[in-house]
């Protein structure tokens, strides 16, 4: 069907280790269908079948050649004429892939995309690079995933300036399906040679190769994807490359060039032997003491468990010099990513490793639990005695017979016995040891191990885990033991039982997924899962933010725009000194929302949207307004994390002026919340439950206190936006242990070792148990409260203490008491009715003066009702008013609970400077702490502010006190050594009134004295201490 010429330009030569058959044919649009001669099929049934895509354009129209935008070089113009006309004739082949596939797509993978042309290019090598790579990455998802395409080619002969002709093969390949790689040779002689190739990349597959290298029938790494494709996620190795992908972007979205040497150094973690000389292979427990974590360069895939690690340092506009992390991933290709004990070794020595560097420890999930192994030596040896010799009455026991047993006996224990009818020796099975290690329990308790390192992890670094795919068993746990959990939208379900298992057991087709079981609408919605992203590029991209957030090390002042020993680095500087490596530096990351402007969304007094109050509204979102309304943090620097679970709490990180902080604020909106059916349970329904704003109930009380630690732990600095009337206290509540969540509030608070500051905006009411619950003298030295002049704070809500201490009864006093015509009632009705009574005494009978006296009296008291009924309103106005003025600011803080009002449109400058001067604060406060732990919070900062000096006046104002710990602080650290020495001499004081005889004693040990100056230390001790 092709003619030689045709056959010589689509490459024929190159699939002689196919069986090639002409499938579709329209023009010059060519479709193979190509079948391996030799193929293992895999374990889907896929053959190896796949589709060369071949165009040849043989001639290029002079419309074609000069297509190109004026302003470019004809060499340029010349390569974008190439590119439009490439484009419309990769949809043809794209069609052609298309139409070939039909559907049945799932038969083909590995499927090549081809445009020939013969014609010469007037064009330049890195003008072609550039158009293509732009034209493949347009068309990326159709190409890579969609159609399975593993390379689009391009061949062309190019001219350069001296009118020389050299042939040019450009390929483009998406290994990841994230990112496309452009490989450019050029031929030299019968081979190919790689050209242009960027720096840091790696040599492309046919450098060096002949031209007619045939096609591959494995592509490298194939089987690896496509195990873990079937489970929805990448390649364990390839989640390096999308670190890269992200990083890039995160360089590029700040405006920057990315460094020089690249944007990360990566060093895979393997397992070694202690000691080579012994064996490693665990008769007893786990092994862990045979094994440590070593750096190596091994190349891909030369893993041989199912769990993989890398220390990386990432070079991030915030860390330019790079920041260390250690990632963790399950292999899914290897055993079905299950953990066995050396996947679980691995995993606790790299989170140790994490631990001890105080670095954050990242972990990638996709696995299927712990291992199930069988022992395989033992499975087609054993033998059955049947009850009676016969089958149909099942087994008695299995045994071996002597023969194996010899040559199994390590695996087994068993008993000797003897058959009374053939009389021959059997082994009969008691218990299966196995040959190898990690078969059963073992593994569990391996489980158990990285169960409470990750436990420990949690609150000694930060941890996050991501969920790319399917996490059983010890998996999920790892998740929720980690805490901070990112979850793919769909195929990565956190599962302690599988649907196929669950529906086993419940004797019925209930379940239709994993999904349905641990997805995001059951795992997101109860807060074990906090971020979603859809795919895994926007997971990694999702693991870097929320790292953004972070200090490289655990305990480290994080670096923002200004702080104290951040250096600034401007792009271009060659500064290469390693030892800046791990100090604050910055690289064009001053906020671009200035700290000193005001905050123009104001919360009115009915419900509003709470985000508007975080992180601004915008245009035409509040009143009409045609701009961006400014919010209190940054504009576009809030993450909000917990989306799904307990909607009446709003949870998250943001900057301030560049710094980061943690947010706390709460919804005024009504919420609902859907509690979904069981499908297990025939009588369980959908149930909506509409949730008031400013309440907590038993779910927004555990989000608030799970958040609050979770910040703790990333050393956040918090901002709650405090805007409670309550906790939620019907029987429903607390039944559902509201009292209990809201104890772990009181409970993460004094815990927090930041500065927290509760402030209440505008129009906002703390009340009763809500204010208990965030109260200053919860941690006096760390949580601070301030109110805006609008908001009110107090036990009840003003009509609540109006109906107890200021009831109608009181009002009605109030009112005779300032109301005049009341007043002018009252006493025309007090003289009537003196008039009545002094007409009673004097005679008997009534007379019409003393009945008009009486009329008179019953008009007055119909006056005096109807004034009352008329006033009493106003006056319970007023008695609301002089209810509400117990609750202003002014109180709290002339009654010192809060420490001052901060108007709202200024609040964003005020704590900005605020909490910067209370980190530095509490930063040194903690070392002159860890020197001497015998002083409290409050001696501590004394020392601190004796050590720097400073006026009133200065302390007086946060940013000049800022400034003065920042400037002294070097002086704060000169000073810990005269500390620690005074709480040693302390220690040693108390010890010795104790037990002087044994602390000298103990001390003396530990010198290399002489006994006679031991003896007289001894006594001089004794004497002055």
């Amino acid at each position: 069907h092709l003619s030689p010429l045709l056959a010589a330009h689509i490459d024929l030569r190159r699939m002689k280790h196919f069986s090639v058959r002409l499938s579709h044919s329209h023009g010059s649009t060519k479709l193979l269908e190509a079948i391996p001669h030799q193929y293992a099929p895999q374990r889907d049934k896929y053959d190896g079948r796949r589709l060369f895509a071949r165009q040849v354009v043989e001639h290029f129209t002079a419309n074609e050649l000069i297509s190109g935008e004026s302003a470019v070089s004809n060499e340029d113009a010349g390569a974008a004429a190439a590119a439009v006309s490439a484009q419309s004739h990769l949809f043809d082949l794209i069609a052609a892939l298309e139409i070939g596939m039909g559907d049945e797509p799932s038969r083909y993978r590995n499927n090549n995309v081809g445009i020939l042309v013969p014609t010469p290019l007037n064009a330049s090598r890195s003008a072609v690079k550039k158009h293509l790579q732009l034209l493949v990455e347009r068309n990326a998802s159709k190409l890579f995933r969609q159609l399975s395409v593993n390379a689009v080619e391009f061949s062309c002969t190019l001219k350069n300036q001296d009118s020389k002709a050299e042939k040019v093969l450009v390929v483009a390949t998406n290994p990841t399906g994230y990112q496309v790689i452009i490989n450019q040779y050029v031929q030299e002689g019968k081979n190919y040679k790689e050209v242009d190739q960027e720096q840091g990349s790696t040599k492309g597959h046919l450098d060096g190769k002949a031209i007619d290298t045939p096609y591959p029938v494995d592509t490298p790494f194939e089987k690896q994807r496509q195990a873990a494709k079937r489970v929805g996620t990448v390649y364990a190795y390839d989640f390096i490359t999308l670190f890269e992908v992200a990083l890039r972007k995160e360089w590029a979205d700040a405006g920057l060039a990315p460094p020089k040497e690249g944007v990360m150094a990566v060093k895979e973690l393997v397992l070694a032997p202690k000691d080579s000389t012994k064996s490693t292979n665990c008769v007893t427990g786990i092994g862990l003491e045979h094994w440590k974590l070593v750096e190596s360069d091994r190349g891909v895939g030369k893993n041989d468990i199912a769990m993989v690690a890398w220390q990386m340092s990432l070079r991030t506009p915030l860390y330019p010099k790079g920041r260390d992390i250690i990632l963790i991933a399950n292999e899914i290709s290897t055993q079905a990513g299950s953990f066995g004990v050396l996947e679980d070794i691995l995993f606790h020595l790299a989170s140790v490793r994490s631990r001890e560097r105080r670095i954050p420890r990242l972990y990638f999930a996709v696995n299927s639990g712990a291992r199930i192994g069988l022992a395989k030596e033992l499975m087609y040896r054993f033998k059955i005695a049947w009850n009676q010799n016969d089958v149909a009455k099942g087994p008695s026991y299995l045994f071996l017979s002597e023969e194996d047993y010899q040559g199994l006996k390590d695996s087994v224990a068993c008993t000797r016995v003897e058959d009374d009818e053939t009389k021959t020796v059997r082994y009969r099975i008691d218990d299966i040891i196995g040959k190898s290690h990690g078969l059963g329990v073992e593994n569990l308790s391996g489980s158990g191990l990285i169960a409470g390192e990750t436990s420990i992890a949690y609150n000694e670094i930060f941890t996050l885990t991501y969920c790319c795919g399917r996490s059983v068993g010890i998996g999920a746990y790892l998740a929720r033991l980690g805490q901070r959990v990112v979850q793919k939208r769909a195929g990565a379900p956190i599962l302690l039982t599988g649907h196929f298992a669950l529906n086993k057991l419940l004797g019925r087709q209930v379940y239709t997924s994993n999904d349905q079981l641990g997805g995001i609408d059951v795992m997101h919605n109860n807060g074990v899962t906090h971020v979603v992203c859809e795919d895994d590029l926007d997971g990694v991209a999702k693991c870097l933010e929320w790292l953004s957030y972070v200090p490289s090390h655990r305990g480290d002042q994080f670096p923002f725009e200004g702080s104290a020993g951040a250096t600034r680095i401007t792009q271009g500087d060659e500064d290469d000194d390693d030892d800046q490596k791990d100090k604050p530096q910055l690289v064009g990351m001053a906020s671009a929302d200035p700290v000193e402007r005001k905050v123009d969304f104001v919360p009115p007094q009915g419900p509003y949207d709470t985000k508007h109050l975080i992180t601004g509204a915008p245009p035409a979102a509040e009143g009409g307004s045609s701009e961006w309304i400014s919010g209190f943090f940054d504009k576009g620097s809030f993450m909000e994390l917990m989306e799904g679970w307990a909607k009446t709490v709003i949870t998250g990180r943001a900057r301030l002026g560049g710094m980061p902080v943690g947010v706390i604020a709460v919804t005024t909106n009504m919420v609902q919340q859907i509690n979904p059916a069981d499908p297990a349970a025939p009588d369980s329904k959908e149930i909506v439950v509409s949730k008031a704003g400013q309440v907590w109930y038993p779910d927004s009380a555990f989000k608030t206190a799970q958040a609050i630690k979770d910040m703790d732990g990333e050393d956040l600095p918090l901002v709650i936006f405090a805007n409670w009337r309550g906790f939620s206290g019907g029987m429903r509540d607390m039944f559902d242990e509201v009292l209990k969540f809201g104890s772990y509030i009181v409970d993460a608070l004094v815990a927090y070792r930041q500065p927290i500051s509760v402030y209440l905006p505008p129009h906002a009411t703390l009340r009763g148990g809500a204010w208990v619950v965030v109260d200053s003298q919860i941690s006096p030295f760390f949580i601070e409260m301030y109110a805006d002049p609008r908001a009110r704070g107090g036990i009840l809500e003003v009509e609540a203490t109006c109906g107890i201490k200021f009831r109608r009864k009181d009002e009605l006093k109030t009112a005779y008491r300032l109301d005049n015509t009341l007043q002018t009632l009252r006493k025309k009705l007090d003289s009537a009715e003196q008039d009545h009574q002094n007409a009673k005494k004097e005679q008997k009978d009534p007379t019409p003066e003393t009945k008009q006296t009486l009329t008179s009296k019953q008009e007055l008291i119909h006056q005096i009702h109807d004034r009352e009924q008329k006033v009493l309103p106003s006056f319970h106005q007023a008695a609301a008013m002089f209810v509400d003025l117990h609750d202003t600011p002014g109180r709290m803080k002339s009654k010192g609970i809060i420490e001052d009002i901060v108007p709202w449109e200024s609040s964003r400058t005020y704590f900005y400077w605020n909490l910067r001067r209370r980190m530095v604060l509490v930063r040194l406060v903690k070392q002159v702490k860890d020197a001497n732990p015998t002083l409290d919070w409050f001696q501590c900062e004394e020392r601190v502010k004796k050590i720097v000096g400073g006026t009133k006046e200065v302390w007086a104002n946060d940013e000049k006190a800022c400034g003065l710990l920042e400037d002294q602080e070097q002086k704060v650290q000169d000073s810990l050594p005269a500390i620690r020495a005074e709480y040693v001499l302390e220690t040693a004081k108390n010890l010795n009134t104790k037990d002087g005889s044994a602390w000298v004693g103990g001390f003396l040990k530990n010198l290399n004295l002489s006994q006679k100056d031991k003896s007289a230390l001894k006594a001089w001790v004794q004497q002055n201490l």
